[in-house]
């Protein structure tokens, strides 16, 4: 056992023979020179609070400061979801655009026909298709009924930038010259014989943004307005919201900015707005609200730290008075108590620089230095003992004292549940204590810390109990100390953070490789770097919306009929596309790659398939089957109804997504039918994968 703990307890004296009391305590002290005891104990309290409240000020106003720029962050953060909803919003109407400019029965001027086709596509989508001629002459206006007059051919604009760039154009605000409706306009040029022959557009009503962004735009403190390039608004949530009212403009410094935040003036009232670009349009989202409600956050914390700080002095103070009150009357008794020295009675030698306390200072100056002496190395060395083995019961780890034999003298109530099941094992060898193999690491950090006299530190297990303990032996003249502390949450923790870590760096392996092999297939089938760019964006958009569905799905699982519809929602009016199978949750890679097929295959069947005419419809059916004991989806998708198809002369994306991606990582057999009513794509791939 240590020499700690074979210490016990001695019985102090009182008195003995060499404590010398004084002969006499009748003669009056010299009255104290030092300060009030409420005067040293209030600066004290002072000195401790005030540098406190600088930091805890420091403190808040940092947390205020860091707040107001998460709100200002959050605020961009808001106008860009929003101006993203925007653009979702016009890709999707471009999308039904560049439907509509390559109907067959445009394409052969078969006029009266797509007429027909214009009409229905007003009635079941709400927008309204107009059709004019390259010199602004209006050929279809369903605004205005045959034999109505229409209004005189004019070329705006946003005609002339569709004639020169053959890119869809999105216009501003303007009520429409027939009814007087808030619309918004996207227009193209259609092009026949490699020149420009007609120019289409579609009149959208504001309402549909409205409706394509309110998810995004909700919220109490801070209001949403989109204006177009020319400020008026196309849509807001705040007071009032008139379509067409024109918005305060932006600062002039911040007009070639994709996004940021500045302070602006409306009617007298500071605003602060956030503001991101439409990168589909000229339109601008902002997010706004006053500086007062932005400022909130630190006129609250300022007033908090007033009156805190106030608070604490106050209580400081209060506290000094009563500490030095109760302090002078112990003190006072002291006192009383140091005059009975003279009388031969032992008391406790002070010593001070406080007025009062100094009374009793010189009262006690000479008092039994010398029994106190004697009986403070006993007493120390006994409160040693007892505060060692206090210490060992209380410091949440297991401690076992071993002699230089190896044999265990001593075991906290800890480690004899832990090791030893509640028995008695002082007397045994730690050998026998702890399970057998991990009593050999054990025994040799012993020997270890014997032979270079330094502490060891090592892990070892409980079998039994399957945990793990952190043991840290410490040697002394008599044997060992070793401490045992349960590591095995920590082990288990690093463990699964560790693994957590391997999973993120697949998945983003992964998902880059995905990037690059779009990028690259991309790079090959583009025929100039304005078709890669589409291209490249729309399969990137297509890989996001997937990403979408697994992260709401923890990166698992995603839903194929969901993921299957998400691509084929504009084009679903009129029974257009049917979609038969069962509720199927595709594996994470499985989905990424079939969603990206989907997409292909969509706006494969848009330009050249099905979609392509108003007559064309879209099957596609999936379902799983058992077969040599594993599982394998087939999937089908089955075009009908549109233009007459046939085997293409190059193979685009599509093909290479469907030959190399499907068939390498999912052990996948594509089959492609190009029957002349309609392309079948048959797929088979295990659903495993």
């Amino acid at each position: 056992m240590s020499a700690a703990l074979s210490m016990t307890s001695t019985s102090l004296p009182k008195s003995g023979p060499d404590v010398r009391p004084f002969a006499s305590t009748d003669v009056p002290a010299p009255a104290a020179a030092g300060s009030r005891l409420v005067f040293h104990i209030g600066g004290l309290c002072l000195g401790i609070a005030i540098p406190l409240l600088g930091i805890i000020g420091g403190a808040q106003w940092s947390y205020a400061t860091r707040e107001r720029a998460d709100l200002e962050s959050s605020a961009i953060a808001r106008a860009r979801d929003v101006a993203t909803a925007v653009d979702r919003e016009l890709v999707g109407l471009t999308s039904a655009l560049d439907v509509l400019g390559t109907a067959a029965s445009l394409q052969r001027g078969d006029l009266p026909t797509f007429g027909e086709m214009v009409a229905g596509v007003s009635k079941r989508t709400g927008v309204v298709p107009l059709l004019r001629g390259t010199d602004g002459r209006y050929i279809i206006n369903p605004y205005f009924p045959t034999g109505e007059a229409v209004p005189e051919p004019r070329i705006f604009d946003v005609d002339q930038a569709a004639l020169s760039t053959g890119e869809v154009q999105v216009t501003g605000f303007f009520n429409e010259a027939a009814t007087g409706a808030p619309v918004f306009a996207l227009e193209v040029a259609v092009r026949k014989d490699d020149a420009p022959a007609y120019l289409l557009g579609i009149a959208v009503p504001v309402e549909r943004i409205r409706a394509g962004i309110a998810a995004q735009a909700a919220g109490e403190t801070w209001t949403v307005s989109v204006a177009d390039g020319r400020g008026r608004l196309i849509f807001g949530t705040g007071d009032p919201a008139v379509p067409g009212s024109q918005t305060a403009a932006l600062p002039k410094d911040v007009v070639h900015e994709p996004e940021g935040l500045v302070l602006r003036e409306a009617n007298g009232d500071q605003r602060v707005v956030a503001f991101a670009r439409s990168r589909r349009s000229s339109w601008t989202v902002s997010v706004e609200t006053s500086r007062t409600a932005y400022e909130a956050p630190l006129r609250r914390s300022v007033l908090f730290f007033a009156l805190a700080s106030g608070a604490a002095i106050l209580l400081s103070l209060a506290f000094a008075l009563v500490a030095s009150r109760r302090l002078a009357r112990w003190l006072g008794n002291l006192v009383t108590r140091a005059h009975a020295v003279g009388r031969g009675e032992t008391v406790e030698k002070v010593t001070t620089a406080v007025a009062e306390v100094d009374e009793v200072a010189r009262a006690l100056d000479a008092a039994a230095e010398e029994v106190r002496r004697r009986l403070a190395a006993e007493e120390a060395a006994a409160e040693a003992g007892r505060r060692v083995l206090s210490v060992f019961e209380s410091i949440g780890e297991s401690v076992v004292v071993v002699d230089r034999d190896g044999r265990i003298v001593h075991v906290n109530d800890l480690a004899k549940h832990t090791f030893a099941g509640g028995g008695d094992v002082v007397g045994r060898r730690a050998v026998e204590v702890f399970p057998a193999r991990e009593a050999v690491g054990l025994m040799r950090m012993f020997a270890k810390a014997r032979s270079t006299s330094t502490m060891q530190r090592g892990e070892i297990a409980h079998p039994e109990e399957g945990r793990w303990y952190e043991t840290t032996v410490v040697p002394s003249a008599d044997g060992f100390t070793a401490f045992l502390r349960d590591v095995t949450e920590r082990r288990r923790s690093n463990e699964f953070r560790e693994i957590m870590v391997r999973e993120l760096h697949h998945r983003v392996k992964n998902t880059l490789a995905t990037v690059q092999a779009i990028a690259s297939t991309s790079a090959r089938t583009a025929v100039d770097l304005e078709a890669f760019s589409d291209a490249f964006s729309d399969r990137i958009v297509s890989l996001s919306r997937t990403h979408t569905l697994l992260r709401e799905q923890s990166w698992e699982r995603i839903d194929l009929k969901q993921l299957v519809a998400g691509e084929l929602a504009a084009y679903e009016e009129g029974g257009r596309v049917a979609l038969d199978g069962t509720e199927l949750q595709l594996p994470s890679g499985l989905g990424m790659t079939l969603g990206m097929t989907v997409h292909e295959l969509t706006t494969n069947a848009v330009k050249h398939g099905a979609l392509s005419d108003a007559h064309g419809r879209i099957a596609v059916r999936w379902r799983l089957e058992e077969r040599d004991g594993a599982a394998r989806l087939l999937f089908s998708w089955i075009e009908s109804g549109g233009p007459a198809v046939c085997r293409p002369l190059h193979r685009g994306f599509g093909s290479q997504l469907l030959e190399k991606m499907l068939a390498r990582q999912f052990d996948a057999s594509v089959g492609q039918t190009w029957d002349p009513t309609g392309l079948r794509v048959d797929i088979d791939a295990a659903f495993g994968a």
